[in-house]
C-alpha cells in the first residue's frame, strides 16, 4: 500500500510540474497583471483560469506551451487575444475582448493595443469650454469609478452617471461623449454595455450617461416633451 500511494503522489507532482511549464512565466505570477514579450516588447495583460469573450475565430492544436500560443498571437495582426487550454494543447485566437470570466484550465492573454493618439486632451484649446481650468465637483475623481449627478430643470428632476478619465488634466480640453440608453433601461446599464468608461477603449473622453425621464427619451414636438429631451444639449455645454 505504501508503494502505490509514493506512486500516485509521484504521478500527480509530475502532472503538476509539467502544466506548469506549459504555463510559466505567464501563471500564476503575472495574473491579472501585463506582460511584456522580451522579444518583441508586445505587452498581454494575463489571466489564469479565466476565459474571455467574443469566441475565437482560428483554433490550433498539438500547441505545447501558452509561450507558444502567445506567439501565434503576436503574428497575427488581427489577433487581440489568445486562449490556451494545456489539457487538450489548444490554442485560440481572437481578434475582440470584451469580458473575461473564470474557466479552469484556460489561460488567456489580452493584447494591449495602444490608443491613438488623437483626441488627446489638448492645451491652449480654442473651443475648450469654460470649465477647463475649473477644479473637478466635489465626490468626482480622475480616474475613479463613475459618479450620479442630478439636477433639476423646468421643474423636472434629472440625473446622470459622469466617468473622468484618469488621463484628465483640469487644464486641458477632452472629448465628451454622451451615451443614451435605450426605452426601459438606464445611465449605469448603458455605461455597463458599452464599455465607454474602461481605459481600454476610451482613454480621454469625459463620458456622460443620462437617465431618460420614465426609464425613456421622447423624441416628440410637443411642448412637454422637448423640456424632456431639452437637457441634454444643456449637458453638452
Amino acid at each position: 500500500m505504501r508503494s502505490i500511494t509514493l506512486l500516485s503522489l509521484t504521478l500527480s507532482t509530475f502532472v503538476s510540474v509539467a502544466l506548469s511549464q506549459t504555463i510559466t512565466p505567464y501563471c500564476p505570477t503575472y495574473n491579472g497583471q501585463q506582460y511584456t514579450q522580451p522579444s518583441n516588447n508586445q505587452t498581454y495583460t494575463i489571466y489564469c483560469n479565466q476565459d474571455t469573450s467574443p469566441a475565437s475565430t482560428t483554433n490550433s492544436f498539438g500547441i505545447t506551451s501558452f509561450a507558444s500560443c502567445i506567439s501565434l498571437c503576436d503574428a497575427s495582426t488581427t489577433c487581440r487575444a489568445a486562449s490556451y487550454v494545456a489539457s487538450s494543447k489548444a490554442c485560440y485566437l481572437k481578434t475582440g475582448f470584451r469580458s473575461n470570466s473564470t474557466s479552469s484550465g484556460v489561460y488567456t492573454a489580452v493584447k494591449y493595443i495602444a490608443p491613438p493618439p488623437y483626441p488627446a486632451p489638448q492645451i491652449n484649446y480654442a473651443n475648450a469650454s469654460i470649465g477647463c481650468g475649473v477644479p473637478l465637483p466635489a465626490g468626482q475623481t480622475a480616474g475613479g469609478a463613475s459618479t450620479r449627478m442630478t439636477f433639476e430643470y423646468t421643474g423636472i428632476s434629472r440625473s446622470y452617471m459622469i466617468h473622468i478619465p484618469a488621463t484628465y488634466n483640469v487644464n486641458a480640453a477632452a472629448p465628451l461623449i454622451l451615451v443614451f440608453h435605450g426605452r426601459g433601461s438606464s445611465g449605469a446599464s448603458i455605461e455597463s454595455i458599452s464599455q465607454l468608461s474602461s481605459p481600454q477603449w476610451n482613454p480621454y473622453g469625459i463620458v456622460i450617461y443620462p437617465d431618460g425621464v420614465n426609464v425613456s427619451f421622447f423624441l416628440f414636438e410637443d411642448e412637454f416633451d422637448k423640456r424632456l429631451i431639452r437637457p441634454k444639449a444643456t449637458m453638452a455645454r
